[in-house]
């Protein structure tokens, strides 16, 4: 079952606002307490993106826009 464009939005929003606080160092990976501790797994951003290009083509295809990508270019050397 697909998803509304809503909830694809409001994904989106919420994983811009998380690579936002990760990027400027606001996530806690662990909180401790006096009657002990909990560590989380933090995502990387290189995840945090993937994520984020597969929610635009999730978007892309539930609205019919385009997803704005691109095609995928891999260089080598200096790129002019």
């Amino acid at each position: 079952m697909s998803r509304s464009r809503e909830e694809i939005e409001a994904d989106i929003a919420a994983l811009r606002a998380a690579k936002s606080e990760r990027m400027l160092g606001k996530t806690a990976a662990k909180v401790g307490h006096a009657g002990g501790s909990a560590e989380f797994a933090l995502a990387s951003l290189s995840e945090i993106n993937a994520e984020l290009a597969r929610l635009q083509l999730e978007l892309a295809q539930v609205t019919g826009a385009k997803h704005g990508l691109g095609p995928v270019r891999v260089g080598f050397g200096r790129q002019y």
